[in-house]
């Protein structure tokens, strides 16, 4: 019995010794980045950032799975720990105190691997992306990208393609990374984004996708029709290479996409940016945009229809929550246009153009 207290308490104490340095090590790259934001880029970014990247990038490939499931073992094994110590009366008290010190552990393990991030200076700015985009300039784009999708129809697969994820992952990483040293921008080679089971899982919560820090990996539902995939991956890839505004890791994902060689990854790209200008096309002026939908052509529509369905495959649990939950999470990292931060995809691709 002495035996196993002696081993318990010993693994208790190397779990509070490793969190309590995470603890330390995210106070101090805060503090810097507080004084002086630049240390978000230069030291961030450069000297711990990549460092974890480079790590994750040996991992990734060499597991046929997805890390988030050892991610997600290790924290059942962890939480198995405490459950057998606190068994023993003696452990409560170091229990309750290291089940806070993990809390604490885990929100700084999530700002050390990723989240400093929100604190670089923003692709917005890097490219002057700033300016008014009036009215008449959304019906333009609407119409030019009613045109262009419609051909677009017409080269897209029947069928999902027999391509493999790390395939198209690959690929789609390759279309990124070309896009942002193009513009002068850092990137990150050797990321991953998986297609991950079961379907819906993501869906569910109304996510198609998700980049998971703690594995260093993009996930996107296998739910998702496939015809979303490519989109989503390279928006996933995209935060993966440290850019943290949703909107702008979609803007990304659709210059990257819509130049590609590969039709299904340009119908894609296209599809997915045309599904945000109608939705605001329709809030701001339905009568116009069921004028103006019908230019993308029956093929467009059928498979917008056919996406709709497959997303009610698996109806949204508590959205109202989830919506409160993610708008809260952006405001605390300072995302102002909190979840409508999605939808600036629109302003920054015509702003783009024109600049």
């Amino acid at each position: 019995m002495k035996k196993i207290e002696f081993s318990q308490r010993g693994v208790l104490i190397i779990i509070g010794f490793f969190s309590m340095m995470v603890c330390l090590g995210t106070i101090a790259i805060g503090v810097m980045i507080y004084l002086d934001p630049k240390y978000a880029e230069s030291f961030y970014f450069y000297k711990v950032y990549l460092v974890y990247r480079h790590l994750w990038k040996y991992l990734s490939n060499a597991s046929p799975w997805p890390l988030f499931f050892f991610w997600l073992l290790a924290e059942l094994l962890l939480v198995g720990i405490m459950i057998r110590a606190w068994a023993i009366r003696a452990h409560r008290n170091t229990i309750r105190i290291l089940g806070v010190l993990l809390i604490f552990a885990h929100i700084s393990w999530f700002y050390l691997s990723w989240g400093f991030n929100y604190s670089r200076k923003n692709v917005r700015s890097r490219l002057g992306l700033y300016g008014k985009v009036e009215h008449k300039e959304y019906l333009e784009e609407f119409r030019d990208v009613a045109n262009e999708i419609r051909q677009l129809a017409a080269l897209r697969p029947e069928k999902l393609p027999n391509v493999s994820a790390m395939q198209l992952s690959d690929q789609l990483e390759n279309d990124l990374c070309q896009f942002l040293e193009s513009l002068g921008l850092p990137s990150i080679h050797g990321l991953r984004c998986r297609i991950v089971q079961p379907s819906g899982c993501l869906l569910i919560f109304e996510t198609a996708g998700i980049f998971w820090p703690f594995s260093g990996e993009g996930q996107v539902d296998k739910g998702l029709h496939w015809i979303e995939w490519p989109f989503t991956m390279a928006h996933e890839l995209a935060h993966g290479m440290g850019w943290t505004n949703e909107g702008e890791c979609n803007f990304m994902a659709f210059e990257s996409c819509i130049d590609s060689s590969n039709p299904w990854i340009r119908y894609s790209a296209a599809i997915s940016y045309w599904k945000y200008l109608a939705s605001s096309l329709q809030a701001e002026d339905s009568l116009t945009y069921v004028e103006l939908k019908k230019l993308a052509g029956d093929n467009v529509l059928t498979d917008l229809a056919n996406i709709r369905e497959q997303h009610r495959i698996y109806p949204s649990i508590l959205p109202e929550w989830r919506d409160w939950l993610y708008e809260r999470y952006l405001e605390v990292n300072k995302v102002d246009a909190g979840l409508h931060s999605y939808h600036e995809l629109i302003p920054l691709v015509i702003l783009y153009r024109k600049k």
